[in-house]
């Protein structure tokens, strides 16, 4: 989960490259990893790299100027010199925060059903 919400958030294309090489690198589950990665898809990526440019420009500090967003190179390429930092910032934070909080939250949820099971198993021994 933690490697899948990571590479979900990075502002490139391909996300499921590094995703895939980071996965391997760690051990991580490569489905799992997958499926998370593909939360950012052609409908979700807008509004995601919106948020995460809104989040890095309020942690910088610095005035949100963009007026219009228009899904086309020619405007990606005239405004990647105003929106690079804020984006790469906010895409870091919000991967790394949802990626830990997920990783935390599956690992109590599965301590949580192994407690359980043994304690199911203590009863049924009584």
């Amino acid at each position: 989960m933690l490697v899948g919400w990571f590479s979900c958030f990075l502002p490139i294309p391909f996300q499921m490259v590094p995703g895939l090489m980071l996965c391997i690198w760690v051990g991580a589950n490569v489905p799992l990893t997958l499926a998370v990665i593909w939360v950012s898809n052609p409908l979700t990526i807008p509004v995601m790299f919106y948020a995460t440019y809104r989040l890095g420009a309020w942690l910088l500090g610095v005035q949100s100027n963009v007026t219009t967003i228009s899904l086309s190179w020619d405007w990606l390429s005239s405004q990647l010199g105003a929106i690079w930092q804020p984006l790469i910032l906010g895409s870091l934070v919000a991967g790394t925060t949802l990626g830990l909080i997920s990783f935390a939250s599956v690992r109590l949820y599965w301590r949580w059903r192994v407690n359980r099971e043994w304690a199911r198993r203590r009863a049924r021994q009584r």
